[in-house]
């Protein structure tokens, strides 16, 4: 026998039917690529998240989970197509077991088939990068004179050949390009063969004088964090209360942590400090440590070969969500 239904329960079926049409509508529009929040959980609970991405860089990112918790993501393979991801894990628990610098309380890395991941407790404090605005001048000096200090206590750990403390191969963030790990300075000789390509337009003057002031180097090696940028120290109460994000760290010359700091910190009055204080408290380790940054300073902003992946470029990515116009 056919089945019939009332006037009063088709009606029902048929707006049950358009609410299940509406609902995916809804659930298709995404708002955000990033969480996967919808328009349909705009609409339907008052739900509002705690974990926030709150940094980016190139294809990596960073998230506060709550108010206690950090969560790094970065890919499983980077733009480098090498799988190298630095020692932050390693470097981190070095530290804290070895010498009185604040670092993180402890760090778990795990990997899935796409990314890798850092979940970290939260520094205390801000980081100077929040926080700047904020300081007095005599706060960032402060700072500045307590991560120098840090960084000399550093150096007493040394190895004698360049490498992660885990053994591992560094970046080789100033010499050649971006790309290149190394687990041994080039001599001037080795160097130039590898580099002399890339100065190919530039006058034989400007190549001799580049060669001639290839830095000399030391060893033992010493320990090296290589980003002292405002995002990776923490203050708190007026001090630095943690130096975070040691993937960059490893054994290299005397002269490193001068040279990329004067190559790479970006903010200009930190910058300031803390190379005034190098030159204060480093003057006694070694003595050709301008000499060597401003020599990388010309070699980085002459040369550096750059990977074309590293650029990210918008009109590559799908639009932010369905109400955003494409990149044109």
């Amino acid at each position: 026998m056919e089945a019939r239904f009332s006037p009063d329960e088709e009606a029902q079926m048929t707006y049950a039917e358009f609410e299940r049409r509406q609902t995916k509508k809804r659930t298709d529009v995404v708002l955000c690529h990033n969480c996967g929040w919808n328009m349909d959980l705009q609409i339907t609970n008052g739900y509002e998240s705690t974990t926030k991405c709150f940094f980016g860089h190139g294809m990596r990112g960073i998230w506060k989970l709550g108010s206690k918790y950090i969560l790094k993501e970065m890919p499983l393979l980077n733009l480098d197509e090498d799988g190298h991801i630095g020692a932050d894990e390693a470097t981190t628990k070095f530290v804290r077991e070895n010498t009185p610098i604040p670092v993180l309380a402890e760090m778990k890395h795990w990997k899935d088939e796409n990314s890798h991941f850092f979940l970290t407790p939260r520094a205390p404090g801000k980081s100077l990068e929040e926080a700047w605005v904020e300081l007095s001048t005599e706060t960032k000096k402060t700072c500045a004179r307590e991560v120098v200090e840090y960084m000399v206590q550093l150096r007493t750990h040394t190895s004698a050949t360049m490498q992660t403390v885990d053994g591992g191969p560094v970046r080789n963030r100033l010499i050649g390009n971006r790309n290149n790990l190394a687990t041994e300075f080039d001599d001037k000789e080795t160097w130039w063969a590898r580099v002399e390509h890339a100065f190919s337009k530039r006058s034989e003057e400007w190549r001799e004088k580049m060669k001639t002031e290839y830095p000399l180097h030391a060893t033992p090696y010493v320990l090296t964090h290589g980003d002292l940028n405002t995002g990776n120290v923490f203050v708190h109460n007026g001090h630095a209360s943690a130096i975070i994000d040691w993937e960059h760290a490893g054994y290299f010359p005397d002269w490193w942590e001068f040279a990329t700091a004067w190559t790479f910190i970006e903010e200009a009055e930190w910058q300031h400090y803390i190379l005034e204080e190098m030159k204060k408290q480093l003057k006694t380790q070694f003595d050709n440590q301008v000499e060597a940054a401003k020599f990388f300073d010309s070699f980085t902003g002459s040369h550096w070969e750059r990977n074309p992946n590293r650029v990210y470029n918008p009109k590559t990515r799908d639009n932010f969500c369905e109400c955003k116009p494409n990149f044109k």
